[in-house]
């Protein structure tokens, strides 16, 4: 493959998706926001295909590869301490119906081209495995027999939470559920804004987790998202302490529980100097590199996944995104978020010579074998 080629099917571990009655439920989306609108399923297609808004995604030729998608929820109001499930079991129906429809609509080429792999909701797991136990029948209620096997995970935010909140006995407890359930956590923390403290807590975390008594058929595998949100401002990581507390961290959780966690890579963009958006891939790759190869050093190809992060990695580019007027693909200065981050990744496997099986990991391997697509 060439240097930005990647393969014709691929896993896409990390997209949100809502419709127009949820616009006003999500905790952090305000209008005004350049994502106060619908992101859809036909939305994400012409993402993938590096279309503009207003092509018919179902009447085009897909232009992009075939993607396999993972939801992960969106962060839904779920009232002051996580006690109101509405928001949550609302999403998780919305999901029902794109997946119903999915199977449904079989010769589309909206359909054929992206289809929902697997869902990953939230979960109240800071209240204790009791209250998780009855939220888990909740979801299964709400997503039917049909929908409630692609249930591969659940997430709770910790990145804007006190510190100290994954430690809780609570906390653990509820993940120990999970790992008993056979569902993954997908783990967001965030280096940049929280600093150093988070980051020994998810240490912490993995050592009150995965202790030597504990079966490896109960260990709840971390899914740790956007490669904990790392400050990839700094001109020069190699002697910055932001860097070598996450480089530390990255070791460390690397080693703690090698079947068990595994980094998203997504979610750079929001992490970005404004500055550094609009370079071509390449650049982008370089003034990243640093943090990049930490994350093949430590974890390997075999544990890494991509993930796009859709629609929030489109914030910088939205109104680019929304000024193109014509479906030609775009040249690599008018290039998509989405394209544009399967370029960077593209290019780290070329730059790494990676070879053919560390590719397939990398493209959807990984998410197979820590969401458990390929289990029953």
């Amino acid at each position: 493959m060439s240097s930005t080629d990647s393969p014709p099917f691929i896993v896409d571990s990390h997209v949100h998706l809502w419709d127009a009655d949820a616009l006003d439920k999500l905790s952090w989306l305000k209008p005004g926001n350049e994502l106060y609108r619908p992101a859809t399923v036909p939305d994400y297609v012409r993402a993938v295909n590096n279309q503009a808004d207003d092509v018919d995604a179902s009447a085009e030729a897909p232009t992009g590869p075939r993607v396999g998608y993972i939801f992960i929820e969106s962060d839904r109001k779920n009232g002051t301490d996580g006690d109101d499930w509405t928001g949550p079991l609302e999403e998780v129906a919305f999901l029902r119906k794109v997946i119903e429809a999915e199977a449904e609509a079989t010769t589309s080429e909206t359909s054929s081209q992206a289809r929902c792999l697997a869902i990953v909701p939230w979960a109240p797991v800071h209240k204790g495995p009791e209250v998780l136990a009855k939220y888990l029948d909740e979801v299964e209620e709400t997503a039917g027999p049909i929908v409630w096997p692609r249930v591969r995970g659940f997430r709770y935010l910790v990145q804007d939470k006190p510190h100290g909140t994954m430690l809780t006995d609570e906390f653990v407890d509820s993940l120990r559920l999970l790992g008993k359930r056979g569902f993954s956590f997908d783990l967001g923390i965030d280096q940049h804004r929280r600093g150093r403290t988070q980051m020994a807590e998810t240490v912490s975390l993995v050592e009150k987790l995965h202790t030597p008594e504990t079966p490896d058929d109960e260990k709840v595998v971390l899914v740790i998202n956007h490669m904990a949100k790392p400050d990839i401002t700094v001109l020069t990581p190699h002697s910055d302490r932001g860097f070598a507390a996450w480089r530390d961290t990255m070791f460390a959780l690397a080693k703690a529980s090698p079947e068990h966690i595994f980094i998203k890579l997504s979610g750079l963009f929001s992490e970005m100097p404004s500055a550094l958006r609009d370079q071509e891939h390449a650049e982008f790759f370089q003034a990243s590199f640093a943090w990049l190869a930490v994350l093949l050093a430590t974890f390997g190809a075999s544990r890494l996944m991509f993930g796009s992060d859709w629609p929030v990695c489109t914030i910088p580019y939205a109104k680019k995104i929304e000024s193109q007027e014509t479906t030609t693909p775009r040249t690599e200065g008018e290039v998509g978020a989405w394209d544009k981050w399967r370029r960077i990744v593209a290019y780290l496997g070329y730059m790494a010579t990676l070879s053919d099986e560390d590719e397939a990991m990398l493209w959807g391997g990984t998410a197979v074998k820590a969401y458990g697509l390929d289990k029953k």
